[in-house]
């Protein structure tokens, strides 16, 4: 995997997880890149897998935490570890639903182990500044990296084994799923839906639909009427090499 993917990673997440506390909060939030100092705060690991392997770590300042918190709650008196450690938890969990969302990182699943308090340090490193309705508030930083795929065997004997591996399962019947989009609810907003609830799913209708099978995207398309049934015409494949691995999979 490559560091600029790894990067891209890493900043959508950050970026996202200022859009799931703005969503919570009329207060106007600006980030900013720069060098972050050390100091005590939370820590979580998010570990990734699907059609990727990796390992991130998520950390935020200990006072940016408490703003944070604060915002969220509407409420100065936030002292207790256990109620900002379970913001901070939902908040990353949002964060990276909707990083899985994308679709450069679609296939990818996400579990967030933490957050730990009081050990987590930041090193010297690039990260991002919060500025919270005007006033410097936080510090995060997001780093790891995914798993390299060494490649031990020569184009010619590759595509020989990728062959013989297609040939055995051509006549199998795999599942084709249509996703035309994915969001995230609250149990309370889930437990309210009734006849005539409208559910967004945050895409444009323009967006092509994905594809997918064994969980994995192969394909994506635009929605068309054939013969008076819906069907899919496929605008975008992936590369053969993915779809053969998807497939053995």
């Amino acid at each position: 995997m490559s560091d600029s993917l790894t990067l891209d990673f890493a900043n959508l997440l950050a970026r996202e997880l200022v859009a799931a506390v703005g969503t919570t909060s009329s207060v106007s939030i600006a980030t900013t890149r720069e060098t972050v100092d050390p100091c005590a705060g939370w820590v979580m690991t998010l570990a990734v897998t699907g059609s990727r392997q990796g390992s991130f770590s998520a950390w935020i300042d200990s006072a940016g935490a408490m703003a944070v918190a604060q915002l969220l709650t509407g409420s100065n008196q936030v002292s207790d570890d256990d109620a900002v450690a379970g913001m901070l938890r939902e908040m990353w969990s949002q964060a990276a639903s909707a990083v899985c969302l994308t679709p450069a990182f679609a296939g990818l699943e996400v579990a967030i182990s933490g957050p730990i308090g009081g050990v987590g340090h930041a090193t010297n490193r690039a990260g991002f500044g919060w500025d919270i309705g005007g006033t410097k508030a936080a510090k995060l930083l997001v780093y790891g990296d995914f798993e390299h795929q060494a490649i031990a065997e020569t184009p010619a004997v590759r595509a020989t084994t990728q062959t013989t591996n297609m040939d055995v399962v051509l006549d199998m019947e795999l599942p084709l799923v249509v996703r035309f989009g994915r969001t995230i609810m609250s149990l309370k907003a889930l437990a309210a839906l009734g006849p005539g609830s409208i559910v967004s799913m945050g895409r444009s209708p323009d967006e092509p639909v994905e594809l997918l099978v064994s969980d994995q995207v192969i394909a994506r398309g635009e929605v068309v009427i054939v013969g008076g049934n819906y069907g899919v015409r496929v605008t975008q494949l992936v590369g053969p090499a993915d779809r053969g691995k998807g497939l053995e999979a």
